[in-house]
């Protein structure tokens, strides 16, 4: 399967956390179109510079340079493909709002091409108040939002995209009844069970660890270790040709996870979704480079 029929549009996972890979692929991207699946676009690239204590879902630790956010800005912005900030710490509390680090870098990438993934309604009331419509708003699947009707209220309000809890990929039925499916946003690879109980749990031990800078506080979760192999197993996964009959449904945001995996396993992502068949191990090489 070598093209999508309709237009695709995939946002990416690791634009700080996996740059290398990006400035190989992005490179492709706009050099050699021909490798690429038709009707594919990267519609962005989401992560969160290391150690900023707005980050969710994944823990960071470390510290991105000013050199290195304003060289992630240009190299973004010669390529036209915007940044999303995965700020969905759910913990956050008044006296965070006021974080240098974190501010500073929504200053840096203050465009107006950027975006912002949101779980903390603090958060996101305090960043729409200060830049407006200079970034676009999503709201994200850490929110564990898996009642139906209010999966559908969420994607009602008014955010640029709603990320849809991964536990409605295998529900057809809702999917296809869903209303304003341009504004939604499908999870393609998630490892994590299918109904795990744990999930929401572990999102909070995330955002508690990030805002305390201690990765060893994290939790160990199974599914952490599991490979996009893995991932393709359980019934939430959503194949190329799954991306077909949604895409005729009406869909056409599908993101991929894998920020934090091996850059071996990433790359499988990547070509798997992006690439057609006869170069995916040309691009595999290239990337590994």
């Amino acid at each position: 399967m070598d093209s999508y029929s309709r237009e695709t549009i995939f946002h990416l996972p690791g634009v700080f956390e996996k740059g290398h890979i990006y400035m190989k692929l992005l490179d492709l991207y706009d050099n050699h179109k021909e490798y690429f699946r038709d009707n594919v676009k990267i519609g962005s690239i989401y992560g969160t510079p290391l150690g900023a204590i707005w980050n969710g879902g994944r823990m960071l630790y470390g510290a991105t340079t000013w050199g290195e956010l304003h060289g992630c800005k240009e190299f973004m912005e010669e390529h036209n493909i915007p940044v999303r900030f995965t700020f969905t710490n759910c913990l956050i509390e008044n006296q965070h709002l006021y974080d240098t680090y974190c501010n500073n870098i929504l200053d840096i990438f203050n465009n107006g091409k950027n975006e912002v993934i949101c779980n903390s309604p603090i958060l996101e009331k305090y960043i729409r108040r200060k830049y407006g419509n200079s970034y676009k708003y999503i709201s994200s699947t850490t929110k564990r939002i898996t009642d139906k009707t209010l999966q559908q209220n969420e994607i009602n309000k008014n955010y640029y995209l709603t990320v849809l809890d991964y536990d409605f990929n295998s529900d057809m039925e809702f999917l296809q009844n869903l209303q304003h499916k341009e504004k939604c946003e499908l999870l393609c690879n998630p490892v994590c069970q299918p109904k795990c109980p744990r999930r929401e749990m572990h999102y909070k031990n995330i955002s508690d660890c990030q805002l305390k800078c201690n990765p060893h506080g994290v939790f160990a979760c199974p599914d952490d270790r599991k490979t996009f192999y893995d991932a393709q197993t359980t019934p939430n996964f959503i194949s190329n040709f799954k991306i077909e009959k949604l895409t005729e449904m009406g869909f056409k945001n599908f993101k991929l996870e894998g920020r934090t995996a091996v850059d071996s396993d990433l790359i499988n992502i990547l070509t798997y979704y992006l690439i057609k068949d006869k170069y995916q191990e040309e691009v595999r090489k290239q990337l590994k480079q």
